[in-house]
């Protein structure tokens, strides 16, 4: 029987930490957003009239917000 951590297989184990589907899905997502991070500030300095750089600024703005709120 495969161990199961709330109703989520595990897939593996990383020494004594279980490895699930969602652990997995969350690290990639992370690292999504992390790239979109670095590419975005990058671009707000190197081509602050890009697209992208933009599109940075609008997402800081929109998460300042939300915070602020």
């Amino acid at each position: 029987m495969t161990p199961r951590i709330f109703d989520d297989e595990v897939l593996g184990w990383l020494g004594p930490i279980p490895v699930t589907m969602t652990m997995v899905t969350s690290v990639a997502a992370s690292l999504l957003v992390l790239a979109f991070a670095l590419l975005a500030s990058r671009a707000v300095r190197n081509r602050p009239g890009s697209r992208l750089a933009a599109l940075g600024r609008i997402t800081h703005r929109f998460l300042s917000d939300l915070v602020a709120d």
